[in-house]
């Protein structure tokens, strides 16, 4: 089942930015403020994270089998790719290849809130120690690479539609 890009964008929003952010902060303001339940509220958000990064995870693979399958998908332009080496020549930009950003883009939305799900669980039955301070820590890690992965996708769409635009000033010179 193929859901909309709109659905998808709200749900890796959720699940990548507002719930690791929203753990953290909760897990946070308890420790400081004696806020009831810190650990029930932190594991049970990061459990909607782990449930919603399975999905945005799948859906992403789902998505990407069917692109290969298309003929027809825009190539990045080959002024993008310059500019980006510049970019990336000039010390202004760090870039990674879109496999690492894919296992990244993994880790942040599936392995890391199922982690803390899991060791939340197994604090819980089998009194494990530190189970707020393990999901607190796992939740704050996730809320930090969640907002660099979305800095770097940023990077990635201004560079490709600076080169469309560089690209489509050039034709219109050579007419």
């Amino acid at each position: 089942m193929m859901i909309t890009n709109k659905v998808y964008n709200v749900l890796r929003f959720l699940a990548q930015y507002l719930l690791p952010g929203l753990g953290t902060l909760y897990f946070a303001l308890s420790g400081i403020w004696g806020l009831p339940y810190g650990d029930q509220v932190v594991g049970s958000i990061i459990a909607i994270d782990a449930f919603l990064g399975v999905i945005v995870s799948l859906s992403a693979i789902q998505y990407k089998n069917v692109q290969k399958m298309a003929t027809n998908e825009p190539k990045t332009s080959a002024t993008a790719t310059i500019v980006k080496q510049e970019l990336y020549d000039s010390g202004t930009m760090l870039t990674i290849s879109s496999d690492v950003y894919d296992i990244l883009v993994f880790i942040t939305n599936f392995l890391i809130p199922a982690t803390g799900t899991l060791y939340f669980a197994l604090s819980v039955i089998w009194h494990l120690p530190y189970g707020d301070a393990v999901v607190g820590t796992l939740t704050a890690i996730d809320a930090f690479m969640g907002f660099m992965l979305g800095l770097s996708s940023n990077q990635y769409h201004l560079i490709k539609k600076v080169g469309t635009v560089i690209d489509s000033l050039r034709a219109g010179k050579k007419e």
